[in-house]
């Protein structure tokens, strides 16, 4: 492993070893699946995503509550600064998530993505929808964009 993550440091690609690969995939998938939810409902259109100031604060709500969720199920947030959304003013983070959508970055890392795998997409919101049901944690923006998995 410590050859791997040498070999692509050199190669330029930032990279370091993950010891908790199953609770970094739970939240990847986990907090993909809002983002994903959304960029559906605009067709996977993600700079009109990104002009809905409605659709971002959900978005940063959405996120919010997905934390939690997790965190009912006694899952660890990996990478641990995914944990900045909980203590970042919502401002802040819709912000951010205006700016990555509004990016050619955004365009081909989330929009594309999920034009191209939208049953992935709403089978990892089925998934989240059950962990929020098991959670009884009110999550209500979560729960409103997962009403359509």
């Amino acid at each position: 492993m410590t050859r791997l993550v040498s070999i692509l440091n050199h190669a330029g690609l930032k990279t370091r070893a993950i010891a908790d690969m199953p609770d970094w995939f739970v939240t990847h998938a986990a907090m993909v699946v809002p983002l994903a939810m959304l960029l559906l409902k605009h067709g996977g259109d993600t700079y009109a995503s990104a002009r809905s100031r409605e659709d971002m604060g959900r978005l940063a709500d959405a996120m919010r509550e997905t934390l939690a969720v997790l965190r009912s199920d006694d899952r660890c947030i990996v990478p641990h600064r995914a944990v900045l959304l909980d203590v970042v003013p919502r401002f802040v983070v819709t912000r951010f998530f205006r700016a990555l959508l509004s990016s050619r970055y955004g365009e081909i890392g989330a929009g594309w993505h999920c034009s191209q795998a939208p049953d992935e997409m709403f089978q990892l919101a089925r998934e989240l929808k059950d962990l929020v049901e098991q959670s009884c944690l009110p999550a209500p923006v979560l729960r409103q964009l997962l009403a359509t998995a």
